[in-house]
């Protein structure tokens, strides 16, 4: 069974505090409609893939296990939600929740690996962030990852 990446990419609207306000950000895009599978860079951001879960391989990674927002878009937190309610009711799992800010992903060197969709997913986010006039710390990913 794969080990899958799932979440969304938030951004706000707002450069100054608003931005910590419970209602400032906004749900963009999922993830998972462009990552299609764990890799290095998914393992750098988030420090999770089955060689990690394994105990193959380990890593320190930017971004493991911080959580979700509190402030996060009404989407995700309906989303978390209806996970929660699955996990009671059917016992699947679901784990790694975290978040990290795209100005983080920017100052970062990544491997450049073949196949990779993160690539693809940065040059979507650039593009967006250029139609809306955002800065790097108006995106953020929110992730966490299914067996």
């Amino acid at each position: 069974m794969p080990l899958e990446t799932l979440g969304w990419i938030e951004y706000s609207p707002y450069l100054t505090q608003e931005e910590r306000d419970e209602h400032s950000w906004l749900a963009w895009m999922r993830i998972d409609a462009v990552i299609s599978r764990v890799d290095r860079v998914t393992e750098i951001f988030f420090g999770y893939s089955k060689r990690i879960i394994r105990k193959e391989f380990e890593i320190q990674s930017l971004a493991k296990d911080r959580g979700i927002p509190i402030n996060a878009s009404g989407i995700v937190k309906t989303e978390i939600e209806d996970i929660r309610l699955l996990e009671q009711k059917h016992r699947v799992g679901f784990f790694g929740y975290s978040v990290i800010y795209y100005d983080e992903i920017t100052k970062t060197t990544l491997p450049v690996e073949a196949g990779s969709d993160w690539p693809k997913l940065f040059s979507l986010i650039e593009l967006f962030k250029g139609i809306k006039g955002l800065e790097d710390n108006q995106i953020r990913l929110i992730v966490w990852f299914e067996w």
